[in-house]
């Protein structure tokens, strides 16, 4: 009787792993915030890939740009850190609804909220870094000019020539690229604008100081309850 035991096995993990993700079509965001697989990134960069082809390497991000009719400087530090972790929490709700499995599960969620406006994006999951290999972009000529100035007063002395610390892979640039992609007209650096972030670290999804000039980071580093 061992035989057909061993059957009903090997079908369990046939079931349990045999199915892939599914992107033979764009869903909708099932959250209130918006955040949504970047389908385009998905399936056609850094070139096209069938939908139907759940075996390939892909690129994933998920993003929401939400606009209000009030100034976003009435939301609150706390109200931001939730924003961020809510926003999380809607990527993996559209995760599931794709059959996207934790291997792809981006490790960080980003808000960048200036104006009335606020970009959502989670860090890049995947193996090509998007911001070192899009040329001509605003985000990468910043990087570009980061690394010059580490090659000449970092601790090298002038023979390191050190790129950004995750590929690029962060959610601070990808929100970034997002900004630049809406609104190439003005500065990111001119919109004083606000940036949380929060990282999954074990089980857990804590605050944590984004990439950049830790001056610029709100002090309210207590998660909502």
């Amino acid at each position: 009787m061992l035989v057909p035991n061993i059957s009903l096995l090997i079908l369990g993990v046939f079931c349990a792993f045999g199915n892939g993700y599914d992107l033979s079509k764009p869903l909708k965001p099932r959250g209130p915030l918006g955040v949504t697989l970047d389908y385009s990134l998905a399936t056609a960069w850094p070139e096209p890939r069938d939908p139907k082809d759940n075996k390939v390497f892909r690129n994933w991000v998920w993003t929401s740009h939400i606009q209000f009719k009030n100034p976003v400087s009435e939301i609150t530090d706390r109200q931001i850190w939730q924003i961020a972790r809510d926003a999380w929490d809607e990527v993996q709700i559209d995760r599931e609804q794709y059959g996207i499995s934790d291997r792809s599960k981006p490790g960080a969620m980003t808000v960048l909220a200036w104006g009335n406006e606020m970009i959502l994006a989670s860090s890049q999951k995947g193996t090509s870094s998007f911001t070192y290999k899009y040329k001509n972009t605003p985000v990468l000529e910043t990087l570009e000019l980061c690394q010059i100035v580490w090659r000449e007063h970092g601790p090298g002395g002038g023979e390191t020539d050190k790129q950004h610390r995750t590929e690029g892979k962060c959610g601070e640039l990808m929100a970034a690229h997002l900004y630049y992609s809406q609104d190439a007209t003005v500065a990111l650096a001119q919109r004083n604008a606000r940036v949380a972030t929060v990282v999954e670290k074990g089980r857990e999804v804590k605050n944590e100081d984004p990439c950049g000039d830790p001056n610029q980071v709100s002090k309210n580093r207590r998660p909502p309850p």
